[in-house]
């Protein structure tokens, strides 16, 4: 559950803001706000990616997944060896 939700959540973030930036290029006033996010987001997704944004997005999930898992596997590791000391 928690790789899920650690998978989830920077993946929905940055498809939200996927989103966002590419709404914001058909605001007048704010196309070019807009491009420029969405370039910046693009070339990080690519290079994280090795040249494919969606691998990229991947790459972010996958990523924050293990450290939740990590973070999960230490907090149930030391509520285990705190709760036989006591």
């Amino acid at each position: 559950m928690t790789g899920l939700i650690s998978f989830t959540i920077p993946v929905g973030l940055t498809g939200s803001l996927w989103l966002v930036l590419s709404l914001l290029q058909r605001v007048p006033g704010r196309v070019a706000l807009g491009q420029v996010g969405l370039h910046q987001l693009q070339r990080v997704l690519i290079i994280l990616g090795s040249g494919h944004p969606w691998q990229g997005l991947m790459v972010i999930g996958l990523a924050f997944s293990s450290v939740g898992i990590l973070f999960d596997t230490f907090t149930f590791y030391r509520y285990q060896h705190l709760s036989h000391h006591q």
